[in-house]
């Protein structure tokens, strides 16, 4: 569960290979000093468009397999400092590559036809269901303290991913490092939807309808 009282939980210990992907507004900067291969479908794209492009797209599927329109739950009222709002992406970044990194190690939760997304990011969801949590235990030493902010955050930085992947996939030879790259991508389109489903509130009947609809991830 996130730690949105005022208190700071440590990060997971493993650090290595994660690039750090910042918020929306600022993603743009940060991307284009990494040296990544250029993307040769949209040029003329500049990765803030690209993001928001993408996100879009799923939700207008996601208000079309529902059959209503979408709406993030009312959130804590109480202001997150720009630090503190940094901070709980971060945790959520660190999951993120935390456990991609075990599943490409070990496969443990492969299939025939690909990895089970909700296994291979269990402690990731487990997280976004803490911000999301409007309610508490009676016993709880805190209270409730939503932040759909920090999970629409954490969509730009799934969409920043699947934007960067694309582009890795692109430049990268074929064999078993395109093969890796295509992995976390599927993976990563797939979590991008279980966070979306988590942020809407989307019943069990809704969820069939869409993946019903969903093509495969290139």
């Amino acid at each position: 569960m996130p730690a949105t009282s005022g208190l700071r939980q440590p990060r997971p210990p493993f650090t290595a290979m994660r690039p750090e992907v910042p918020l929306l507004d600022v993603v743009v900067a940060r991307e284009r000093s990494a040296e990544r291969p250029p993307c040769s479908l949209d040029p003329l794209l500049s990765m803030n468009e690209r993001i928001r492009t993408l996100l879009n797209g799923r939700q207008e599927r996601l208000r079309r397999a529902s059959g209503r329109e979408l709406s993030s739950p009312q959130g804590d009222p109480a202001p997150l400092s720009a630090e503190d709002r940094e901070h709980l992406l971060g945790d959520a970044r660190d999951l993120y590559w935390n456990e991609l990194e075990w599943e490409h190690l070990t496969g443990e939760e492969q299939m025939d036809d690909g990895a089970i997304v909700d296994l291979t990011f269990p402690g990731f969801l487990a997280y976004i269901r803490g911000l999301l949590l409007a309610e508490t235990m009676p016993d709880s030493l805190a209270p409730a303290s939503p932040r759909p902010e920090i999970v629409e955050d954490v969509l730009a930085f799934l969409a920043g991913r699947m934007v960067a992947l694309k582009e890795e996939i692109t430049g990268a030879s074929q064999g078993e490092e395109q093969a890796r790259l295509r992995m976390a991508l599927v993976m990563t389109s797939r979590l991008l939807d279980l966070v979306l489903f988590e942020l809407y509130a989307l019943t069990p009947e809704e969820i069939a309808s869409v993946d019903a609809q969903a093509a495969p991830e290139a």
